[in-house]
């Protein structure tokens, strides 16, 4: 009924969600601000740091140097993933939801909308 798979087969599927999950982490620091705070965050309103979530914050910091070191690492990862050049479409989705969700990554650090990133990094 279900295919076995490899370990190092769930750790690239796993690599491929780093950037969802790093954007995951984020979004719900944003969202636990906004429900502790009862408006949503701005710029230097209130620092990130006075909320008192000091662990969701540094897991943050740890999802942001992860995801930047995944973009580096992935491709690389993938071009030399055994069976990567097999007619098996698994592998080739999974790259494909890495790099869309590194372009989603991309968008929002450059257009920053709702300026939360901005509020983040102050």
């Amino acid at each position: 009924m279900f295919k076995r798979t490899g370990l190092s087969t769930l750790l690239f599927w796993a690599a491929s969600l780093v950037p969802f999950i790093g954007l995951a982490a984020f979004y719900s620091f944003v969202l636990r601000a906004r429900l502790a705070l009862g408006y949503w965050p701005s710029y230097n309103h209130p620092e990130p740091k006075e909320l008192g979530f000091d662990l969701h914050s540094l897991a943050i910091g740890l999802c942001v140097y992860v995801v930047m070191d995944s973009m580096i690492l992935y491709p690389f990862i993938a071009l030399f993933k055994r069976g990567m050049f097999a007619p098996d479409t698994s592998h080739w989705v999974a790259v494909l939801l890495f790099f869309l969700g590194s372009a989603l990554c991309f968008f929002i650090a450059r257009s920053d909308p709702g300026d939360f990133l901005t509020w983040w990094v102050d």
